[in-house]
């Protein structure tokens, strides 16, 4: 991996935008949480914030897959980092001034989540431009292992900034991580540009549709990733409740937790892109949602800080060799005019589950325990691992 980053300059910049961009946005949802369960104590009020996370992104994700196809790769990326930056830059102001509501909070996430929906197809659908096919499943591995790193440095730093300073240089931090990453993608040069002329926008649009339903692959396993990633929700809704509400360990402890799991990510990421050529994809895939499960069972048997961090640890692991293994075989498989198109497709669908499920994990986190929802949570996501099984394309990968 350190020879990919050495050797591949256009993937080097990618990389090092991505990785202090992560840290700052792990700071930032850190904050983002723990200024609302602070606010308010109500698990349903972190759901809405959630929400506001990702609903919109969910909207306008097959345009801005389009325009991932459209456009040029590069600058879809530019500008949404250059647009979060400004958000981010907005909030510091107006909780350093002391002004920040709610209501701003709310809709200063959505269109934080609008910006990520055009980055993150632009980003998917740009790196087999950048790196050679026999190394894309070690660039998503190394990109996985950056973002599970980042994720356990930040809401560590993000915690420390919230105790010794306050939530306004978090969201500050963030900002300045974003322009940063901004400069790093135009360092990225291309030999041809990663998008271009199509037809009509609608006409896009559904040629994307075509493409991703026609492929045997994405078709069989698509609703099985919406039912996981529905009860999967569970763990950014619960999170601040059990470090606050149960726990009683403060911001300190929500950065502990948030950290644990990506800390799981890390070293699936890690593992992966030491052995995945010795490992069947299919398997990885099976298995690594049956062990996703078995992490949510394992959390329920006890509700305590370390077996949370375990269990956190475990389920973190899980979801970073599913993610890595689906992501390298979509690459693989999706022509790269569509490529855009289809990863705005597939992020809308992953996603257009959570809104709904942050609203009705978050108002049952107040009615039942936590252990009550991760139990039955486990409990489907193992459900849907053995209904895998059934898809041909997955084993004979």
């Amino acid at each position: 991996m350190l020879k990919l980053i050495r050797d591949e300059k256009n993937f080097r910049s990618f990389w090092l935008g991505q990785v202090v961009s992560q840290v700052g946005d792990r700071i930032h949802s850190l904050a983002l949480l723990w200024i609302v369960y602070k606010w308010t104590g109500s698990g349903l009020a972190v759901g809405g914030v959630l929400i506001a996370a990702t609903l919109p992104g969910v909207l306008i994700g097959p345009v801005a897959g389009s325009c991932a196809d459209r456009w040029n790769r590069r600058q879809v990326m530019i500008w949404s980092d250059v647009v979060r930056a400004v958000i981010g830059g907005w909030l510091a102001w107006r909780a350093w001034a002391g002004v920040l509501t709610l209501p701003e909070l709310l809709i200063a996430t959505a269109f934080m989540s609008i910006a990520s929906a055009f980055f993150n197809p632009a980003a998917m659908a740009i790196l087999p431009n950048i790196v050679s096919p026999e190394l894309l499943t070690n660039a998503n591995a190394l990109s996985q292992l950056s973002a599970s790193a980042s994720g356990v440095l930040g809401p560590i730093v993000g915690s420390a900034l919230i105790a010794v300073i306050g939530v306004p240089l978090a969201f500050l931090a963030n900002s300045v991580s974003f322009l940063f990453s901004a400069a790093c993608e135009y360092r990225i040069t291309l030999t041809a540009a990663a998008g271009g002329a199509c037809r009509g926008m609608l006409q896009d649009i559904q040629e994307g549709w075509k493409a991703m339903i026609a492929e045997p692959l994405i078709a069989r396993t698509i609703v099985t990733i919406l039912v996981v990633n529905f009860f999967f929700s569970a763990i950014p809704v619960m999170v601040p409740v059990l470090a606050e509400g149960i726990f009683k360990t403060g911001a300190a402890g929500l950065g502990v937790l948030m950290s644990s799991f990506a800390l799981g990510m890390l070293l699936g990421a890690a593992g992966l892109s030491a052995m995945h050529a010795a490992l069947r994809r299919g398997v990885l895939i099976i298995g690594g949602l049956a062990a996703l499960g078995m992490a949510f069972l394992f959390m329920s048997m006890i509700l305590s800080m370390p077996v949370t961090i375990m269990g956190l640890v475990m389920a973190g692991l899980a979801l970073s060799a599913v993610n890595i293994t689906l992501i390298s075989l979509y690459q693989e498989i999706l022509p790269d005019r569509v490529r855009g198109r289809v990863f705005g497709f597939l992020t809308a669908i992953s996603l257009s589950t959570q809104p709904i499920a942050y609203g009705v994990m978050g108002a049952l986190v107040d009615i039942l325990t936590p252990r009550v929802v991760f139990l039955f949570s486990g409990i489907i996501i193992v459900i849907c691992s053995l209904n895998l099984i059934r898809c041909r394309e997955l084993r004979s990968l």
